[in-house]
C-alpha cells in the first residue's frame, strides 16, 4: 500500500532527486577539481617552457658576446684581403684605362687645335702657336 500512496511516492521521488543531486554535485566537484588540476599542470608546463626559452636566449647572447669579437676581427682581416686583391686588379686595369683615356684626350685636343687653326686660316689670320702645339 505504500507504493500506492501518492504522498509516499512524492517523498520517494524527492529522496531520489536529492540523492541524484548529491551525486551530481560530487561528480561536478570532482570534475572541477580535475579541470583545476589540468589547468595547474598546463600553467606549470608553460612556465617551465618560458623559462627554458629565456635561458636559451641568455645563453645565445653570452656566446655572441664572447665570440662576437673574434668574428668581427676575422671579418676585418677578410675584408683587408679582399680590398688588397681588388686594388691589385684595379691597379693593373687603371693603367690600361689611363692610357686609353690619355690617348683619346690627346687626339681630341689635336683635333680641336686643328679645327681652330682651320677657322683662323679661313678668317685670314695666322694661327697662334700654343704651348700644346710645341
Amino acid at each position: 500500500m505504500l507504493a500506492c500512496n501518492p504522498h509516499n511516492r512524492e517523498t520517494r521521488m524527492a529522496r531520489i532527486k536529492k540523492a541524484a543531486s548529491k551525486t551530481t554535485a560530487r561528480k561536478r566537484a570532482a570534475g572541477d577539481a580535475g579541470v583545476q588540476d589540468q589547468a595547474e599542470r598546463l600553467s606549470r608546463t608553460l612556465s617551465e617552457s618560458a623559462q627554458q626559452i629565456w635561458l636559451a636566449g641568455v645563453g645565445a647572447f653570452g656566446r655572441a658576446q664572447a665570440e662576437g669579437t673574434k668574428l668581427f676581427e676575422a671579418l676585418v682581416k677578410e675584408g683587408l684581403n679582399l680590398e688588397q686583391t681588388a686594388r691589385k686588379f684595379a691597379g693593373g686595369r687603371a693603367d690600361e684605362v689611363r692610357g686609353v683615356v690619355e690617348s683619346r684626350v690627346g687626339q681630341a685636343l689635336i683635333a680641336d687645335e686643328a679645327a681652330r687653326g682651320r677657322r683662323r686660316l679661313a678668317r685670314g689670320r695666322p694661327a697662334a702657336v700654343t704651348a700644346h702645339a710645341l
